[in-house]
């Protein structure tokens, strides 16, 4: 696939890169073939399976006015509404068909429909693909489930199995037959620069787990060249809507797709439909090939190797350039393909390794070792506990002293960080102060105790491992026992509770400074500070490090930052919290490992962020009612867990 990449040329001037950047995507889009990776799909099984929520590189957010978003009408969802098209998904990938996602896709070809491309390839597990995929067209909830079709086939740009990019997440999915009075959405190529208003329309799993169909839609000033080859709008989305057509109100009152819906954190963010992005008029002429079909436009390589059953490469020529939309289909020809070794030379280039390079590096055309590249971090997981009936025989009793005992004999590595900032500050105020840090570190100590408690229980059920090489699996607990504990105290008031996702790209020596400035963002300390926090990120990348070596399982990390405010005014001391929590993969060992040899790096940051003020008057009179025995037996706990960082006043 041809890459819409800005391309400056030496070109200086603020007002001429965006239009450069454009420029630049039509010659290459309109110069280079389009290749693209096309494979079999399973049917799927009609047994119950778990379902959850699809999460692209980015994460959705609501906008700041709140959830605007409003039910579909149901006359919509019925021909010939307008949202006809408009499909739920179920997803399940290779490795675990035994639990699907959901997500949303909307039809363009008799039976030919469009999502988004992390629906069918997903990065975040090491590149599991899609495997089996159920659609269905008027979904109104489980007692109204509309038309239903499977996929039999899935394309993609195969830049994206390269390395996720925004430019090509999209996807098309061959459907098993014709959905019966469904009609096609009509589609548009992306305008450059214009006004309109947008909408979004498709299946959130914020509401009902997607039961029904919710959009919202918005003024939107469409300026490609100001957002690199994207769209950008803010309407509120949420997980569960990827993969639904970014819609166009027209003067006539119909709705027509400009684009692809893939990400949220408002602004949200579109894949392109056209020359500046991705032609959709290739990938059904290549889905159709895949089916069986051949043209002069197309040639199909199939790499020896592949786990993928029916995979194909599969490179078009680009010379399809009139829109089918209301068109009949594209005649398929005897084939007339490229030469073997065209192809293998697209290939090469696409997968090519440079030199110095590993052949499992997802990127090209970089020095080698030069940039270091890839997701530094995931998002967190969740500790999910069942809830406890009266059917249900009684907990076993927890050994506490065991427990404290073995955490502090045990070599684990550590997960859970306290870090205060306290003011430098004096007499009454100062003894305001220590008596605030005091409740906290006392919930602190407590909360430590009955964390080892919890993860005790665990290992003594079997379910997690007792030995030294189990440190790292405890540690990962650990921290999503202190989040649940965290979440659960109610005298931690919450402000707000975001889950992000960063692009950093910096010099390798200023790569701590900016993951530190990153996640403090908005908390308001110092820079001075930030020397004092690098033994927190020297422990954690110590923790990957030796992880990489003895054992593979994911690490979370919790860590607690708790700032004490001088209100000058009310003279009264002010405690804010910021948590800090985030998951870390193999790809981040790699890079923890092999950072050394790089002068650069380029990578994307997955965090949550739960921000709180501490309510002493609450909390004071649960204080009381505490375990003492808990609270004293943790506080050697919390100090090897723990770090001040003094801020002047």
């Amino acid at each position: 696939m041809p890459s819409a990449t800005r391309i400056i040329n030496g070109d200086s001037n603020p007002s001429t890169l965006g239009s450069t950047s454009l420029e630049t995507a039509v010659l290459i889009n309109s110069a280079n073939p389009t290749i693209v990776a096309a494979w079999d799909l399973a049917k799927p099984s009609q047994a119950e399976t778990s379902k959850a929520v699809r999460f692209g590189r980015r994460v959705e957010t609501l906008g700041p006015a709140g959830d605007r978003r409003k039910k579909a009408d149901d006359s919509a969802l019925s021909p010939p509404g307008q949202y006809k098209a408009i499909c739920k998904l179920f997803m399940a990938y290779a490795g675990d068909v035994s639990l699907e996602y959901i997500g949303t896709g909307f039809l363009i070809d008799d039976d030919v429909v469009v999502t988004a491309g992390h629906c069918v390839y997903d990065w975040k597990t090491k590149g599991a693909h899609l495997k089996h995929v159920r659609c269905y067209f008027g979904y109104a909830s489980d007692e109204s489930p509309g038309v239903y079709r499977y996929g039999i086939a899935a394309a993609c740009p195969a830049e994206y199995l390269k390395a996720p990019s925004d430019v090509h997440d999209v996807a098309f999915i061959r459907l098993d037959s014709k959905p019966e009075n469904v009609p096609r959405l009509q589609y548009s190529d992306t305008p450059a620069s214009v006004s309109a208003e947008l909408g979004v329309a498709g299946y959130p799993g914020d509401r009902d787990f997607g039961a029904f169909m919710y959009e919202h839609w918005a003024n939107v000033k469409i300026d490609l060249a100001r957002t690199d080859n994207l769209l950008s709008y803010e309407i509120d989305t949420m997980p569960g809507q990827s993969g639904a057509p970014v819609l166009r109100k027209l003067p006539n009152g119909k709705v027509e797709a400009i684009g692809v819906h893939i990400a949220g954190g408002f602004p949200n963010v579109g894949s392109v439909i056209g020359r500046i992005g991705n032609r959709f008029e290739e990938y059904r002429l290549a889905i159709d090939v895949k089916n069986g079909g051949s043209s002069p436009l197309a040639s199909v390589m199939e790499p020896s190797g592949t786990a993928i059953k029916g995979f194909q490469m599969i490179s078009i020529s680009p010379l399809v350039s009139k829109s089918r939309t209301e068109s009949a289909p594209v005649t398929i020809h005897e084939s007339a393909s490229t030469s073997a070794s065209k192809m293998e030379s697209a290939l090469n280039e696409l997968f090519g390794v440079d030199v110095g390079r590993s052949s499992d590096t997802p990127v090209l055309g970089k020095p080698a070792k030069k940039i270091a590249s890839g997701t530094l971090t995931q998002l967190p997981e969740v500790l999910r506990i069942k809830p406890h009936l009266e059917t249900d025989p009684a907990p076993p009793k927890i050994d506490f002293d065991k427990a404290v005992a073995n955490a502090k004999a045990q070599d684990d590595v550590q997960t859970i960080f306290f870090v205060d900032f306290p003011a430098k500050l004096e007499g009454d105020a100062l003894k305001a102060q220590q008596k605030l840090q005091s409740s906290v570190q006392s919930w602190q100590a407590w909360a430590s105790t009955n964390c080892e408690g919890k993860v005790q229980q665990q290992v003594d059920a079997g379910k997690l491992p007792s030995d030294n090489k189990g440190g790292f699996a405890r540690g990962a607990y650990r921290a999503k026992v202190f989040d649940y504990l965290f979440r659960k105290s109610s005298w931690f008031a919450k402000t707000f509770d975001q889950s992000m996702l960063k692009h950093i790209e910096v010099k390798k020596v200023h790569f701590h400074t900016e993951i530190l400035t990153t996640i403090l963002e908005g908390y308001a300390v110092p820079s001075s500070v930030l020397p004092n926090l690098e033994k927190v990120l020297k422990t954690i990348s110590d923790g990957i490090s030796a992880s990489s070596e003895k054992d593979n399982t994911s690490q979370q990390y919790w860590i607690m930052l708790t700032k004490y405010n001088w209100l000058s005014v009310s003279e009264t001391v002010q405690t804010v919290v910021r948590v800090i929590q985030f998951q870390v993969d193999q790809s981040a060992r790699k890079y923890s490992t092999n950072k050394a040899s790089y002068d650069a790096v380029s990578f994307d940051l997955s965090f949550n962020q739960f921000q709180a003020d501490f309510n002493n008057d609450i909390y004071s009179k649960i204080r009381d009612t505490m375990d003492e025995k808990l609270v004293s037996q943790g506080l050697d706990l919390v100090k090897a867990n723990f770090l001040e960082v003094e801020i002047p006043i």
